[in-house]
């Protein structure tokens, strides 16, 4: 997901709504408008109908995904449940021919079943996938890392040829450090008796050895209650302390939300939870957190499942103070369910747009014929679905009539959310993407005026501003008519009379209008 650098208008700085007049411009603005997709309608521009489908050879599915900031989008899974299977995407949903082969790569690592559960970036454009290979000695499952680079081809500085592999390891997340090491999740089996997982952290320096400056040796392991406690989501916060999401068994099957909170050397952070831990509960028992998303006030979104009375599951989210403890403000007492049409309902992925808004995606099943859809939510910042996405502020996606199984999302760099895992067409199992539309801005026309710049068109938000060739500028709303026209003070000087510049505007959700090419006329 693209990180996106925008002026933030906090209450000291309202942001301000100017009245401006200026004749060529109204003219413009009173144009005949667009007509806009609607919040979270399947974007047309991608794939057939804004669905993609892939095979590699049946038996295939996405479990990560990561947006590039030129649009490319990287999905990592396995094919036919036996090889790491990666497949880079262009803007439009097709296959990057310049990636791999014909689009796609897959990596053995033993011989037996592999499969790529988690898939970062890396500043310099290589790409990291986690998850897990059985050895062939033993078939036992271990910890699998491959790095590639950005043509797809395995990173041969990096490991063995590219590989990592370690022992009693799971691993279900990864994300890359700014000083380029690379944290990766899972679970692994403890000190105790047998069967007693925990959460498990490795970090690697860049060349994929062991970062000795973590924990011991490079990796940090964290019991709950003695029973199986597995992370499925990561995040680092900007100060780089780690926050890790998953699962803590108290009993058999009485699994709640898991949280820890690790400092850059691997120690659990005391000022969080009790200790560094928390756990959350939401109904009954078997209660996973899958996802989890930062806010920029540093609040802390975990997404997930709750078992409700009915033996299915509905989709949760809880959040959090940077404290750890549950934010009163969201939801009942900091949690919410989401139940879409009665049957299994799943969170897998969660982000944060721009605006604050939250976005969910995950299992919509339908309870009457129990066939299970790409199911996408949206929520306000008070953790009320937004009624202006979507029906009710929820979408649900089939592909083919099958079960289609969402796995993970991505926000890109426009603001378009992009959903993945698998869907079964024509009776084969194969990788599904689906990219969902956001109200995006666009320009009519721009005037410069003295100093400042105006700019017409529709679909401006409150929160929107205008780039100059790519640079943020001061922006405000027009208080006649605030989505329709915004000034730029003092852009007329920054374009001088006879030179062409790149007009774009960005939403306060990231949507980015079209580039527009501006010339200011010569004196």
């Amino acid at each position: 997901m693209s990180v996106y650098t925008r002026h933030m208008w906090t209450s000291s700085q309202p942001r301000r709504i100017l009245i401006w007049v200026v004749a060529p411009l109204l003219i413009c603005s009173s144009l005949p408008l667009r007509a806009h997709a609607a919040q979270g309608d399947l974007d047309l521009t991608f794939g057939n109908g804004g669905r993609v489908t892939t095979q590699f050879g049946g038996g295939d599915s996405i479990f990560a995904l990561v947006a590039q900031p030129d649009g490319k989008i990287v999905a990592a899974g396995s094919a036919s449940g036996n090889e790491f299977a990666l497949a880079r995407y262009n803007m439009d949903g097709s296959l990057d021919l310049t990636f791999g082969s014909g689009g796609k790569v897959t990596t053995d690592f033993f011989g037996n079943r592999d499969v790529a559960l988690a898939v970062a970036l890396q500043p310099n454009g290589k790409i990291v996938a986690a998850g897990y290979a059985f050895d062939a000695p033993g078939n036992n499952i271990i910890f699998a890392v491959a790095r590639y680079n950005s043509n797809g081809s395995l990173d041969s500085s990096f490991g063995a040829g590219g590989k990592v592999t370690g022992g009693g390891t799971e691993a279900t997340s990864i994300l890359i450090q700014p000083d380029n090491k690379i944290l990766v999740g899972g679970h692994t089996n403890g000190s105790g008796p047998p069967f007693n997982i925990d959460f498990d952290l490795v970090r690697l320096n860049p060349d994929g050895t062991l970062d000795d400056t973590f924990g011991s040796g490079g990796k940090v392991t964290t019991d709950f209650f003695g029973g199986e406690d597995r992370i499925f989501a990561l995040a680092l916060q900007p100060d780089g302390l780690i926050v890790a999401a998953g699962a803590a068994n108290r009993f058999a099957l009485t699994a709640d939300f898991a949280i820890a909170r690790y400092k850059p050397n691997g120690k659990l952070d005391k000022s969080f939870g009790t200790d560094g831990k928390l756990t959350t509960n939401f109904n009954l028992d078997n209660e996973e957190a899958l996802a989890v998303a930062l806010q920029s006030d540093g609040k802390i979104i975990a997404a997930g499942r709750t078992h409700v009375v009915n033996a299915s599951y509905d989709s949760a989210i809880s959040r959090y103070n940077s404290d750890g403890t549950l934010d009163s403000t969201f939801g009942a007492g900091g949690k919410v369910t989401t139940d879409f049409s009665g049957g299994f309902d799943i969170a897998t992925g969660v982000a944060v747009q721009p605006n604050g808004k939250i976005i969910v995606s995950g299992w919509a099943q339908n309870g009457a014929n129990g066939r299970s859809d790409f199911g996408l939510a949206r929520y306000n910042s008070n953790g009320s679905l937004d009624s202006n996405f979507g029906s009710g502020g929820r979408v649900v996606t089939d592909f083919d009539g099958g079960d289609d199984t969402p796995f993970a999302m991505a926000l890109e760099f426009d603001g378009k959310i992009v959903v993945a895992g698998l869907a079964v067409v024509a009776g084969v199992t194969s990788f599904a993407l689906a990219r969902y539309e956001i109200s995006k801005p666009r320009i009519i026309s721009a005037t410069a005026s003295g100093k400042n710049l105006f700019v017409a068109g529709d679909g401006f938000d409150e929160g929107a501003v205008v780039l100059i060739n790519g640079t943020e500028q001061s922006t405000a709303n027009d208080e006649l008519s605030p989505t329709t026209a915004l000034v730029v003070k003092k852009g007329g000087k920054k374009i001088k009379p006879g030179n062409t510049a790149m007009l774009q505007v960005r939403n306060s959700d990231g949507a980015l209008s079209q580039a527009f090419s501006f010339t200011r006329l010569a004196l």
